[in-house]
């Protein structure tokens, strides 16, 4: 039995190899051991769910890979997701990963719709090659340019495909279902061409309902669920009427770290410490070590295994907050909204500092490293924000480096002049550009409309007052001051 002192470090070890959760960059799933099912995101998962909508992290390329992938498919269905998914073929509409995917990638579609073709045949085509394949049916066309002028010149043909697909699927008791995420990136630079696309594939989308063994699902962004354009078809709302929103609720990001602790180098001396605080007993279901139910949702359960890694308080009592709550408090956007890497990499970098300065500490985790943490992944969350989605924040919030928010609209205007408002522009032409700024007419285009789309992506919030307030996961990247906040990296 391990002493309480090598318990605390292997716990500390354990926390600072948190996985390197990066961005989904392709269709490889995560490991069994990283992949955690929240009650929460059980309904995303499930056949009948078109349309789920969710931040930068929040786990739409996750769960794409997860789905696509046969053997962790059946492990997402042993960790709480919907049985049907058992018995379905997965197959992939749009993704980041268009080799492995196959399916046409942005410049095959630019050129498709170049050519003048319609959105909903290209669609239509994509689907109809997939049907061929798992159903072993004839192939309307080799190449996907082929297959979309086949969709729109034979409609007839593409209905017949459409109902004898479904006989095949439901005689050997199977679904298809069409995935897209990264729907964002199908025409980067043209919201316009982005908008099209998205809403021609929900159109065909809805043209599946009637046939219940075929089935569509698409993980796209805020913005785009907010675009009245993406919807702009008719009867579009049956599609929404199950909308599921990808939130991570505290508890969610806790029962992942659990999961995670569980299941990792140290598991053999969390499980027991974590069965001692809790009373129960954490099962070995399908190849890994399950958290209790009682423990996934249940935040005063949740409370004294948290304490157990990085004590009770954000300081030596209660008036520096409580460390449950001030964690994912200050890892929020201003929609309450918290993705799981920035907890990782928040509680990585914590333990990494409380080894290097703190190696004495009672607990693994130190408050005071917890607070570098946090200040470090909000420069990563920054650096997503600002270089790989939305480019044009930056010129926006680097302007109001060392002032103090909250801040007054009038107090903005003198900060985000002409000339910052026109790099806003011009740094949005290979990344889509803020929506309503960007769309209004030269001479309308005032900076409430880009409060409007910088309050939607969670970056700012007004107070009751009127005035703009800044969430400390990205006020700290950019080295914006608040009075008692957390404080920016030093530089």
């Amino acid at each position: 039995m391990k002493s309480n002192t090598q318990a605390q470090g292997a716990l500390r070890e354990a926390l600072h190899n948190l996985p390197d959760v990066s961005a989904q960059e392709s269709l490889t799933p995560l490991q069994p051991g990283e992949l955690y099912v929240p009650d929460s995101h059980t309904k995303a998962l499930s056949l009948d769910t078109t349309v789920v909508v969710g931040m930068r992290g929040a786990g739409k390329s996750v769960w794409t890979a997860a789905l696509f992938d046969d053997a962790t498919r059946q492990h997402l269905v042993g960790a709480g997701a919907p049985t049907s998914l058992e018995d379905a073929y997965v197959r992939i509409g749009f993704s980041n990963d268009p080799n492995y995917g196959y399916h046409p990638d942005s410049e095959t579609l630019r050129g498709l719709l170049e050519a003048g073709l319609e959105p909903r045949h290209i669609w239509r085509g994509v689907l109809a090659r997939k049907l061929a394949e798992v159903c072993d049916l004839p192939a309307p066309a080799q190449r996907f340019g082929e297959a979309a002028r086949w969709a729109r010149e034979d409609p007839e043909g593409f209905k017949e495909l459409l109902g004898e697909a479904s006989s095949v699927l439901k005689r050997d008791g199977k679904c298809l279902l069409l995935v897209f995420d990264s729907l964002d990136t199908t025409a980067p630079g043209s919201w316009e061409n982005v908008r099209s696309l998205a809403c021609g594939a929900l159109e065909v989308a809805l043209a599946c309902r009637p046939y219940p063994n075929l089935r569509m699902k698409f993980f796209i962004r805020p913005d785009m669920a907010e675009d009245e354009g993406v919807f702009d078809f008719r009867d579009s709302s049956k599609l929404l009427h199950n909308e599921v929103d990808l939130a991570w609720r505290p508890v969610d990001l806790y029962g992942l770290l659990f999961h995670i602790l569980a299941n990792g180098s140290a598991g053999e001396v969390f499980r027991p410490l974590a069965e001692r605080i809790t009373s129960m007993t954490w099962p070995w279901i399908d190849g890994f070590y399950r958290v209790p139910d009682e423990v996934r949702g249940n935040e005063q359960t949740q409370r004294p295994l948290l304490k157990a890694l990085a004590g009770p308080y954000m300081g030596t009592n209660h008036r520096r907050g409580y460390t449950y709550t001030w964690i994912t408090g200050h890892l929020a956007d201003a929609h309450g909204r918290i993705a799981p890497r920035s907890l990782l990499l928040a509680l990585r970098q914590a333990a990494a500092i409380t080894r290097e300065r703190h190696p004495g500490h009672d607990y693994p985790l130190h408050y005071e490293a917890i607070k570098r943490g946090v200040a470090e992944a909000s420069d990563i969350r920054v650096r997503e924000l600002s270089r790989e989605d939305y480019p044009w924040v930056t010129p926006l919030l680097r302007q109001l480096r060392d002032m103090t928010v909250p801040l007054s609209v009038g107090e903005l205007r003198k900060q985000w002049t002409r000339p910052v408002l026109k790099e806003v522009l011009q740094i949005s032409q290979e990344k889509l550009p803020p929506r309503r700024f960007a769309s209004a007419p030269e001479g309308v285009q005032d900076i409430e409309l880009l409060l409007d789309d910088l309050e939607e992506l969670g970056v700012l919030y007004r107070t009751e007052d009127g005035r703009i307030n800044i969430p400390d996961i990205f006020r700290v990247g950019f080295g914006i001051r608040r009075k008692g906040g957390v404080r920016p990296p030093r530089r």
